[in-house]
């Protein structure tokens, strides 16, 4: 959440519009590093305990 919040103040300065989007662009990454990680680890323990 820190990065949005630091993403909303540099749209708040004209000069840092730019970097403002980068750091949206990251802090939305972020968001979904964890839950991805997540559905990969349970399909993979799915995998391991269904019967070959």
């Amino acid at each position: 959440a820190l990065w949005f919040i630091l993403g909303s103040a540099f749209f708040l300065i004209p000069g840092l519009v730019t970097a403002g989007a980068w750091v949206f662009l990251i802090a939305s990454i972020q968001f979904l590093i964890r839950p991805t990680i997540g559905l990969i680890r349970n399909i993979h323990l799915k995998r391991l305990r269904s019967p070959s």
